[in-house]
């Protein structure tokens, strides 16, 4: 694992230990991180991609090419990835959102 990659693995279980403080963020906090997220992205291309090729290198020789192309990471996927950062910061946040509610025969909401 390239020390990319093992940087983002600590970074990511830092903010699922973070789950909770996250929930209770401004809309305009998370969507500001997002963007964020967005611009790293884009920012970090070339560390990205080459910590990718490091990975891609390290896969098992029967790796189908399926899988391959899946994992491998160019200037095309990582625009792309930062544009999905975008276009979810500008959907409505649904957090504490009701979508349904229903009352059951016995009572419970």
């Amino acid at each position: 694992m390239s020390s990319l990659s093992s940087e983002f693995t600590k970074k990511i279980e830092k903010i699922r230990q973070g789950q909770p403080v996250i929930s209770q963020l401004s809309s305009e906090t998370k969507n500001k991180i997002l963007n964020s997220l967005a611009e790293k992205i884009l920012s970090s291309e070339s560390e990205i991609l080459a910590a990718n090729k490091v990975d891609l290198q390290s896969l098992p020789a029967e790796t189908t090419s399926a899988f391959r192309d899946r994992l491998t990471l160019n200037s095309q996927r990582l625009a792309g990835m930062a544009e999905s950062l975008r276009q979810v910061a500008q959907l409505g946040d649904p957090v504490n959102e009701v979508v349904e509610e229903r009352h059951l025969p016995n009572g419970l909401k």
